[in-house]
């Protein structure tokens, strides 16, 4: 919608306002769809990319059908879209509006080192193959020296097969690097597996599961590091791009919070 404004009417000034009911913590009592706060991205991008166009996102509660809030709360709207207001992000909650403000906070010098991360703990890093992916493990090895369970769409070689692909392929390659990388990890004292599976099917996450559990005994964190990279405008965005992008972060949350459901994550 942003593109085809941007392009029509380029020297207008639009303004798009967009209401959802509960996407933000405000209260602290609050029912939360944390699926919402995705419009929260566009909201903010948008003006950056098109100077006539201005957004804003405001959280609402629903109110009971023909009850006094709802009136109150249709008052306070209808004043929201006359005003001239610059805040991109509020929210109304018990007849107050609630704006989205950062304070510069000074961080002392922690005495108490807690880690939070197992000795030998057992990590699922969903696309740990990527650039993100394979610096997390890499720290995990590092510093506890974990146990791994890597996944990637990609299909990867099975153990008894790196010596071989090392000596077939150039130092350059792609897998090759990163068969170095994990048999680097692994000197650190970690443990590492690979799987391929793709973050957004349910069955093929639920084997990595099983049988990450058959080989460690439990799961102790998730680091959620799939993802495509996107580096295009708005100007240029497809309708299959973003849905590219989305797909394994929203998706495979969603995958991840289903097989993980019953289990005692840290």
């Amino acid at each position: 919608i942003a593109r085809e404004i941007g392009k029509q009417d380029i020297n207008k000034k639009i303004r798009i306002t967009v209401i959802t009911n509960n996407m933000q913590e405000v209260t602290g009592e609050d029912g939360l769809y944390p699926e919402k706060a995705i419009l929260l991205g566009p909201v903010k991008t948008i003006p950056k990319e098109y100077g006539n166009i201005k957004c804003r996102s405001i959280d609402v509660v629903l109110p009971e059908y023909g009850s006094r809030k709802e009136k109150i709360l249709i008052s306070q709207l209808l004043d929201e879209f006359n005003s001239d207001t610059l805040e991109s992000v509020a929210a109304y909650r018990n007849c107050y509006r609630w704006i989205q403000k950062f304070e510069p906070l000074h961080l002392e010098n922690s005495k108490k080192k807690s880690l939070r991360l197992r000795k030998q703990g057992v990590y699922l890093v969903t696309g740990g193959l990527g650039g993100l992916g394979l610096v997390f493990a890499r720290h995990l090895a590092n510093s506890v020296q974990a146990r791994l369970v890597l996944t990637s769409r990609s299909p990867f070689p099975p153990k008894d097969k790196w010596d071989h692909w090392l000596e077939e392929h150039d130092e350059q390659d792609p897998l090759s690097i990163k068969i170095k990388l994990i048999m680097e990890m692994e000197k650190m004292g970690a443990r590492v597996m690979v799987k391929s599976a793709d973050v957004t099917d349910r069955e093929q996450m639920q084997k990595v599961i099983s049988h990450l559990k058959q080989q460690f005994g439990s799961l102790n964190g998730v680091i959620h590091s799939a993802g495509a990279p996107d580096g295009a405008l708005i100007l240029r965005r497809t309708r299959e791009l973003s849905e590219k992008v989305l797909v394994s972060k929203v998706k495979g949350t969603l995958v991840l919070a289903e097989v993980l459901e019953n289990e005692p994550l840290d």
